[in-house]
């Protein structure tokens, strides 16, 4: 039990990078919470329990940084499986969607077109 605690407190920690890296994009911690929809308090809650980002405000983070460093896998490592299961029925749906923000691969300038 202590190493699953042990791993999922290391993906959050992960996850904390990209949310630190996308407090710097935004300016400040409090710029980033009033662009996603959340209080200071919420993201201040977050970076020092070290707890995962919250599912639902990864797609707006990442749509604000717009930065490969600041992507689904990186800000929720943990729910890698979840990420390219929605890539591939994106993909499916024909769907454009920048391959490196919807992918662990290295950063690529394509998009995934019908």
């Amino acid at each position: 039990m202590d190493a699953k605690r042990t791993l999922k407190q290391q993906l959050a920690a992960r996850g904390l990078v990209a949310l630190d890296r996308a407090i710097s994009i935004a300016g400040t911690q409090e710029q980033l919470a009033m662009l996603i929809g959340v209080t200071p308090g919420a993201i201040s809650h977050w970076r020092r329990k070290g707890m995962p980002i919250p599912l639902e405000h990864v797609p707006r983070i990442v749509a604000l940084a717009q930065d490969v460093r600041v992507s689904p896998y990186t800000l929720r490592p943990d729910y890698a499986e979840g990420w390219a299961l929605l890539a591939r029925q994106l993909a499916a749906c024909h769907v454009g969607v920048m391959h490196s923000v919807w992918t662990d691969d290295e950063p690529e300038a394509e998009a995934v077109t019908a």
